[in-house]
Parts: C-alpha cells; structure tokens; sequence
C-alpha cells in the first residue's frame, strides 16, 4: 500500500522470558483493519499492515504440545 503510516504502539507481555502475546495499537484507527486494500469493508490504506504483523507474529510463535497445561 502507500507510503503514509498510522503511529503504532506495540506492548509485548511475557511469561517468563518467552513473548506469549503482542498488542498492536495504531492511532486514529478505530475498527478499520490497518493497511487493507480500499475495496475491503472498514478499509485503512495506511499502513502498518496488520495482516502481515499477525503473519510474521504467529510464523516466529508456533505453540508447542505442552506449552500450557491444559491446552490441547
């Protein structure tokens, strides 16, 4: 998408020294999806591109078996 990017925020939150969650804030966003095309509904061209940070996130976090107890 464009050049022009929406102020992000991020907040990591740890169980001990490994990252189990990642918050992403972008200013001014609402409930558009950040760096979506404009025929998507509830559009922002602007980047950050969240589809890509949810990818890049989950690529480099893969759970696994026995990572929490209880979870299958």
């Amino acid at each position: 998408m464009g050049g022009r990017r929406n102020a992000l925020t991020l907040h990591d939150y740890l169980a001990g020294r490994k990252q189990w969650l990642r918050v992403a804030s972008i200013a001014g966003l609402g409930h558009a999806w950040s760096g979506s095309a404009p025929a998507t509904a509830l559009h922002a061209a602007a980047g950050p591109e969240a589809s890509r940070m949810m990818l890049e996130f989950f690529g480099k976090h893969r759970r696994q078996a026995g990572d929490v107890q209880g979870w299958k």
